[in-house]
Parts: C-alpha cells; sequence; structure tokens
C-alpha cells in the first residue's frame, strides 16, 4: 500500500511563512507517496493547532514515543520507548576515540591490534547545554564540547510524532592518529546485526580479526535474540560501522589515521568542518515490523517545504507522481530516459518478501512500458498495463526498472524569446583571449528549470548598456555568464534596478574544504608528501542555476582544454507591468547568449531552506605557527 507520511510544520508568524522542518510543527497533514501537498497557511489554521506531547528540560526531551535523558557528560544517558514500556540504551550512547595507527596504507587501512582495543577516550564534559528549540513541533537540545583539540556542537532532537531519536553534530576536527565512533549500547542483546547494503541485507556476527569494520548503507540493526524487539541506527552519509559485542553498534564517522614512513598528508585526513545526522529508533520484532528501510529513507530523503502563491487547480491539494501498492516495495529514482522521451522508474523490494501481482499507479494514463536494466536497454518479456497502471512481480530484495510512456499533457508555451543585438560570438573568443566555447557541444536550444532558451550559434551580447525592447510578460530570463570572475551588475527595466552577480563562464563552481601546503606542486607524488600544513582554505558552493556546461573549453590555437569546464547560467528579472524597456550593464565582461520573457507562472515555488549543502559556514582554518 502506499506509505503516508504524518507531516506537522512549523509557523514562523503570521505572514504565512513555513520552515522546512521535516518534519516540524502544529498542523498534521497526510503526506502520500511521491507527491506534492498543498497546505494553505490562514489565520484559522493557526488557531487551530494541535496539541502535542512534546516537552523539554535542559536535561530531557520528549515526544509522544521516547522519553530521552541526557547525563552531566551532556551523553543522552536514556531513551525509553514508550511504545514498547522499554529502555533502549544500556548505558550512554557516547562519541568515541579510537587509536588508529596502521602498518599499512593508513587512509585505506584499519588494524585489528587497533581495533580491538578499548577507546582511548570520549567526548566528554564540561558540557554547555541549551534549549535551541521548543515547539508543538520539534524540541532540542544543544551540547556543546571540546575533546581532544576538536569542537563538537551536538543536537538531540524529537519530532511531534517522530518515531526516530535525531543526532546532529557539527564538528571542527583536529584529532590525530584516532577515529570517531558514535557508540550505541543497548539493551537488546544478539551475537548477530543485520546490515543495509542498499539492494539487500546481511547479517555479521562480532567484530574478529577477519572482520572489525564493514560496510552499510542506510541502517544497521541489532535485535534481540528472543525476536522481541530491537533498535536501528539509521545514517544520512557515513557507511563504516563495527560491533564489538552482543550489545554494542558504533558508526563511524570521522576517520585520521596516524602515518609512518609513507603518506604523511594523510596525517591531516578529514580535518575541518563536518555536518553529520543519523538517529536511533526503536521497533517491536524485527526491523522488518519496525519498517527500518522507511525510516531510514524518511531521515535521508526528508520532505522539502516551498511557499507558491494561492491558486486553483483541477488537480486538487495534492497530487501523488507514483502509488505503490505494497509498503515493502519503494520506488528508487523516477527520471527522464537517456534516450526516448520515457520515464524510467525503478523499484526495489526491501525487505526479503516475494511480491506478485504489484500494482503501480502514476499521475498520468501508462500508454506503453518495458522492463529496462540499468543501463535502461530493453530487457525481454511484457509487462502488464491494467486500468493505466501497471502489474509486476517484485522478488526478495528483487530491482526491477521500467521505462514508462504517459499520456502526453500539452502545456501552453507562455514564453516569448527576446530579440538580442548581438555584438559578439562566444564559440569563437568568450573572454577576450581566445579561449571560447566549443561550438560543436553547444545546442540550439537550451531547457533550464522549465525555461527555453534559443540560441543563434554562439551569436552572444557584450552588455554596454545597450536597450532592449521587452514583450509582453511577468518575467524575463537570460542565459549569461561572466567572462572574467564573478561580475556585480546592474540592469534596468523602466527605470527599476535589479541587481544580480553574473558568475563567471569557467573555473569552479564549487569546491570542498581543501587542505594547504607550505610549497606543493600539483604534480607531485603524494605518497611521499613531506610538506608542512598551513592550514584550510573553506569550501565553498555557488549558488545560481547552471543552464548548460560543457566538459572542456576551446583553446586560442584552436586545440581542447580538458577538463576546464564552462558553464552558462540562468538569470531572473520580475517585470513590472507594462514594462518596455530593458537596459543592459555597461560591462562588457557580462556576456548573454539569450533572453525569454514569460507570463512569471512557471518558477513561483520558492524553497524555504536550502536544498542542498551550501558550505557558507565552514571557517578558514590556519596551523599553529
Amino acid at each position: 500500500m502506499t506509505r503516508f507520511l504524518d507531516c506537522p510544520f512549523l509557523f514562523l508568524n503570521r505572514s504565512s511563512k513555513l520552515a522546512a522542518l521535516n518534519p516540524g510543527l502544529a498542523s498534521r497533514n497526510v503526506m502520500p507517496s511521491t507527491a506534492v501537498l498543498g497546505i494553505e497557511i490562514s489565520d484559522e489554521l493557526i488557531r487551530l493547532l494541535i496539541t502535542t506531547y512534546n516537552k523539554i528540560t535542559p536535561t530531557s526531551l520528549e515526544n509522544e514515543r521516547y522519553r530521552v535523558r541526557l547525563d552531566a557528560n551532556g551523553d543522552v544517558a536514556s531513551v525509553f520507548d514508550k511504545a514498547l514500556s522499554k529502555e533502549l540504551l544500556s548505558a550512554p550512547a557516547r562519541l568515541a576515540f579510537l587509536y588508529q595507527k596502521p602498518t599499512r596504507h593508513p587512509a585505506w587501512n584499519m588494524d585489528w591490534e587497533d581495533q580491538k582495543k578499548p577507546p582511548v577516550g570520549f567526548v566528554d564534559g564540561p558540557a554547555k547545554v541549551s534549549i535551541v528549540e521548543n515547539g508543538s513541533a520539534r524540541v532540542a537540545l544543544k551540547i556543546e564540547r571540546k575533546a581532544r583539540g576538536s569542537k563538537f556542537s551536538s543536537i538531540v532532537r524529537l519530532s511531534a510524532g517522530g518515531e526516530r531519536v535525531e543526532f546532529l553534530h557539527t564538528i571542527d576536527w583536529r584529532t590525530a592518529e584516532a577515529s570517531l565512533k558514535a557508540l550505541f549500547p543497548l539493551t537488546a542483546t544478539n551475537p548477530k546485526a543485520t546490515y543495509d547494503t542498499g539492494i539487500g541485507t546481511v547479517e555479521r556476527g562480532n567484530n574478529w580479526e577477519k572482520l572489525y569494520e564493514g560496510p552499510s548503507q542506510r541502517w544497521f540493526d541489532l535485535t534481540d535474540k528472543d525476536g522481541g524487539f530491537g533498535a536501528s541506527v539509521l545514517s544520512e552519509a557515513k557507511y563504516g560501522s563495527d560491533k564489538p559485542d552482543d550489545q554494542t553498534l558504533r558508526l563511524t564517522l570521522l576517520y585520521t589515521p596516524g602515518v609512518r614512513d609513507n603518506y604523511q598528508h594523510q596525517a591531516s585526513n578529514d580535518w575541518g568542518r563536518h555536518e553529520i545526522k543519523y538517529a536511533l529508533s526503536g521497533h517491536a520484532g524485527d526491523w522488518r515490523k519496525g519498517e527500518t528501510p522507511a525510516k531510514a529513507a524518511e531521515l535521508v530523503q526528508p520532505l522539502m517545504v516551498f511557499t507558491v502563491p494561492r491558486h486553483g487547480g483541477a488537480l486538487g491539494r495534492s497530487v501523488s507522481f507514483a502509488r505503490i501498492g505494497a509498503r515493502n516495495v519503494t520506488v528508487m529514482a523516477m527520471k527522464k530516459a537517456e534516450d526516448s522521451d520515457e520515464t524510467i522508474v525503478r523499484l526495489l523490494e526491501r525487505e526479503g518478501k516475494a511480491t506478485p501481482n504489484l500494482r503501480v499507479d502514476f499521475a498520468r494514463p501508462v500508454l506503453s512500458v518495458r522492463e529496462v536494466d540499468g543501463q535502461e536497454h530493453r530487457l525481454p518479456g511484457p509487462v502488464r498495463l491494467e486500468k493505466g497502471g501497471i502489474e509486476v512481480d517484485m522478488k526478495p530484495f528483487g530491482p526491477r526498472a521500467f521505462a514508462v510512456r504517459f499520456a502526453s499533457v500539452k502545456a501552453p508555451k507562455a514564453y516569448t524569446p527576446l530579440a538580442l543585438p548581438f555584438n559578439t560570438d562566444a564559440t569563437k573568443d568568450f573572454d577576450g583571449t581566445g579561449r571560447s566555447i566549443s561550438g560543436e557541444l553547444l545546442p540550439s536550444k537550451i531547457q533550464s528549470g522549465g525555461i527555453e532558451f534559443r540560441l543563434e550559434g554562439g551569436k552572444a551580447v557584450r552588455a554596454s548598456g545597450q536597450k532592449l525592447a521587452v514583450p509582453k510578460g511577468r518575467r524575463l530570463y537570460l542565459l549569461a555568464a561572466s567572462a572574467e570572475g564573478d561580475r556585480p551588475s546592474t540592469f534596468g527595466v523602466d527605470g527599476r534596478t535589479t541587481s544580480l552577480k553574473i558568475q563567471a563562464w569557467d573555473g569552479f563552481v564549487g569546491q570542498w574544504d581543501n587542505r594547504l601546503w607550505e610549497g606543493a606542486t600539483e604534480d607531485e607524488k603524494t605518497f611521499g608528501w613531506s610538506h608542512k600544513l598551513l592550514g584550510i582554505a573553506p569550501g565553498f558552493i555557488k549558488r545560481d542555476p547552471i543552464a548548460w556546461y560543457a566538459d572542456h573549453l576551446r583553446l586560442a590555437d584552436g586545440s581542447n582544454d580538458a577538463y576546464h569546464f564552462c558553464y552558462l547560467y540562468r538569470y531572473s528579472i520580475d517585470l513590472p507591468a507594462g514594462a518596455k524597456t530593458l537596459t543592459l550593464p555597461n560591462d562588457p565582461r557580462v556576456v548573454i547568449l539569450a533572453a525569454t520573457v514569460t507570463d512569471g507562472t512557471e518558477n513561483d515555488a520558492t524553497p524555504l531552506h536550502p536544498l542542498y549543502d551550501t558550505l557558507q559556514d565552514h571557517p578558514r582554518w590556519q596551523a599553529p605557527l
């Protein structure tokens, strides 16, 4: 059957701002699977805020499902599962340091001689604890600590109706010769635990000399040997773990190995800023009965919240793109086919249960369907079409993929190309030095964010204050890039100005934290590295939407500069009613290849939180002299 999520939200204020709390506070709404749900925020709805069981003190949190208590060190000392009437922890859940200095290949190896020993220490007091959320949607405590040269800002939180205890850590890591592990001593006891492999599970025993650090994907689980209850560790993006005894699970968070003669640079691996999220979830029976795969997916793929103007529509308050007839089968992906106008739908049976005659319905009727492999090549055999949907048989832990052709929906093309006074060719000289976009890669049309740009080869405009007549519409879109660095630019529409920063056509659009070395050159062999670490340059991500890119650019002599990416970006300017004239910046380094005017209804959904990591708070670090 379709899985529904109970999704309360938090109202920030009476101006209909909605917080992206995934899930958050106050108004309970049913969220269908693979769906969009519209909720109107009004004074009446605010007055109908539900009462929740959320409670919080400086040392405890509570919701309908769990009662959580902190100890004097700032560790979670108790997680009482009210649904099971059981304590889940046999000792505090702690962050543990394990000594690590492998004899060979330090970045890749852990040695049994190190792993079999107890932790050399823990992240402990003195702890500064504060209440950072106290509402109907969620309660949260922040615990700030320092240990072994690193800083830890940890949040423990519970959501209204939530079935997991969430742990979020912001860590400035500077610890040497150590791994950091999240330690969960459980009341369940079993010599074996179950680990998620992505498309199946595997059982492993306690650590021993041939296997003492193993992989898992989104979760691993310890169910008591009597089968009555258990607990799962859910992980957003950490994939290594171990099990030192019958009652303890450990999730590996960070790893900075000690080094010997070679690979000296690896002695600072993982140093820098880290944001880590994982959770603990209790359950009756085993992980199947507890629906652990679904809970892990909810942690990793939280609801995303957008605001839109109030509007009507024939689809109602919600529309589900795919409805699955069994809880143990999930949609792994829905994507555009690489070589056709079909949609690829990937399914996975995730609990090890054969599931015959599974029905899958979609938002639009299915005209045709064929099974495909991972490369989207046709597989033999028919797929059953039934009443506008499909019926398939799923094997235990079996992945299957289908190319589906839906009934078409004719959407009106509410856009008008804006004629540009071309004065340059981006495929001959983009930046004034002879470097250019490779003309054979540039298409005649570019679709970006639902907007179509029509190109005329490499013809472009270098901005120099030109005035252009604007067709009727509400929003103007530009396909543009800067020929030299990111350029602050001012566009005018009938005397009203809009400021944009036009991003560079080349260079990096994002980089992770980067270690800086004294006297280092790019072509040096890293296994003999002996340079002094000077510090860490913070990572960054440029936020403007990339409309098109190429994996190389053309040099002045006609040769290709491989892996030197180049980009064109999509920018928008809201137009006032009756807009007549667009004035371009007086900056020839701003290069515009196309422009489109629309009725402004195509991109009215605004995310209320970043949809990906922004790295905005990553600090710069300088090594001590």
